[in-house]
């Protein structure tokens, strides 16, 4: 059985809350069927959205359905649903709440309504299957921790509109290779992209002035960066363990770079500073192992 022939269920199989609007608000499901198909009225009322915790811990649900006309989904409405695999989302939900799908270990795939503004916090976190996502445009926020953990995730693409990636929002995506960064983007939190094992480049966009603390922590694929003229700092651990990365520029417009910035990163031979003065907190560059000759690019060799 596909998913787009589930049947509906009956009605009875849900507890409704009929908001003032006289629409209804799926509070909780209490059928047995593992695929689910939530019909469009429910007593005579439109179903327009799905309570915080309607479905939360269903362990053996795998399918659901949402009817046309939902408008939100909940926080935590469907966290811990650790066997659905496919969800239908209607393009007429505008918002998606914190941790909705949080630990739903065996979604495969997810489709971003068009009306949405902002991912929100922890939405998607440990979704371990998940292996690629679209953000829609008219998306101008991801919050923290939205994708954390989603250890399978190797595409992302993010549109232009972006302008603020959270903290620790992809942290831990150990398979993520291919990711967008749009110019729009201003904002990248700390840790965003910490343990992103298999990330290879990353174009910093024109627009960031911080590089945050552990930014690249733990990216251990990492070979390339590219550090625009608009960053100010470099916070502490920020290309951390970062062991195949063997050459940076560092633009003029960097004033300060924090405590161990630069630690761990093995095969870091060239470090270019394009600027006349700078203040570096005590090891930031710091590796035990570091040739002589790096410490000295690092500390007196200036263009």
């Amino acid at each position: 059985m596909t998913i787009t022939k589930i049947p509906f269920n009956a009605e009875s199989d849900f507890e409704i809350n009929v908001t003032a609007a006289g629409s209804a608000e799926i509070c909780k499901y209490t059928g047995e069927a593992t695929q689910v198909r939530i019909p469009d009225k429910i007593d005579g009322s439109s179903v327009t959205g799905i309570a915080n915790t309607a479905f939360f811990g269903l362990e053996e649900l795998t399918d659901i359905i949402l009817p046309d006309g939902v408008i939100t989904i909940g926080d935590g409405a469907f966290s811990l649903c650790a066997e659905l695999k496919h969800i239908t989302i209607p393009e007429s939900v505008v918002t998606i709440g914190k941790t909705a799908f949080l630990g739903c270990k065996s979604l495969e795939a997810v489709s971003i309504p068009q009306k949405l503004s902002g991912i929100e916090y922890g939405v998607l976190s440990l979704c371990t299957s998940l292996t690629k996502i679209t953000i829609p445009s008219g998306i101008m926020v991801i919050s923290p921790e939205a994708f954390l953990g989603c250890e399978k995730l190797e595409t992302v693409v993010l549109p232009d509109g972006v302008t603020l990636i959270g903290e620790r929002a992809f942290e831990n995506c150990t398979e993520l290779v291919n990711i967008n960064i749009p110019e729009s983007v201003v904002t990248i939190g700390e840790r965003a992209f910490q343990n992103c094992a298999s990330l290879t480049s990353f174009i910093i966009p024109s627009g960031v002035t911080i590089i945050n603390n552990g930014t690249f922590n733990g990216c251990s694929s990492l070979e390339q960066v590219t550090i625009p003229d608009s960053v100010q700092q470099i916070g502490g651990s920020a290309f951390m363990s970062a062991e195949k990365l063997k050459s940076i520029v560092i633009p003029d417009s960097v004033s300060g770079i924090n405590m161990n910035a630069f630690m761990d990163c093995s095969s870091l031979e060239n470090v270019e500073y394009k600027g006349e003065t700078y203040s570096a907190a005590e090891n930031s560059w710091r590796r035990w192992d570091l040739p002589d000759a790096f410490y000295d690019a690092v500390n007196y060799k200036e263009e």
